[in-house]
């Protein structure tokens, strides 16, 4: 074996690997007229050529929870579109993170524009989020929209259009 090389003996000795890697998507559009958390057609990237790594996330009315302690990136895309009359002077995706598993602060935001029918904006945030406590740390996603209207939140199950990718960097 070269002396530079990686073996086991040196990964156990301390350096970060990455543990848990997935993306979740929407499956279908999500239609709202108002600011809000997305808690619908949310699923596990599924698809035959889809990779993961370790377990993941799991999720319950839009609320991620994590897999165990650690520092995990997060990213957030955000695909809208609008097919009525409403001018959206901005559209956006937004991380929410909670630490006691009740109040939830906003931790990332990216908006777009939407300046006339027929019209596309797409969004991307990222948050690195130090996990403590996986009963009270979680993570969820929220739309916002200037104007009243029907906005469509992008969605596909073969996909990722509107999505979410989890990375566990390492140890807190």
């Amino acid at each position: 074996i070269a002396d530079g090389a990686v073996t086991e003996a040196k990964l156990a000795s301390g350096v970060n690997t990455i543990t848990m890697a997935e993306q979740w998507r929407l499956s279908g559009n999500v239609v709202t007229s108002t600011n809000t958390f997305l808690t619908t057609n949310l699923e596990k990237a599924d698809s035959s050529d889809a990779g993961d790594i370790g377990t993941g996330m799991s999720e319950s009315s839009g609320v991620f929870s994590f897999p165990s302690t650690g520092i995990y990136l997060i990213i957030g895309t955000g695909a809208f579109y609008q097919s009525g009359s409403v001018t959206h002077e901005f559209v956006g995706l937004e991380i929410y993170v909670t630490k006691d598993n009740s109040t939830y602060t906003r931790r990332a935001s990216s908006y777009g524009a939407i300046l006339g029918t027929n019209e596309e904006a797409n969004t991307t945030c990222m948050f690195i989020v130090d996990v403590t406590d996986i009963s009270n740390d979680k993570v969820k996603f929220h739309v916002r929209q200037q104007t009243a209207g029907n906005l469509n939140v992008a969605g596909n199950t073969n996909r990722q259009l509107t999505g979410f990718t989890f990375v566990r960097l390492g140890d807190t």
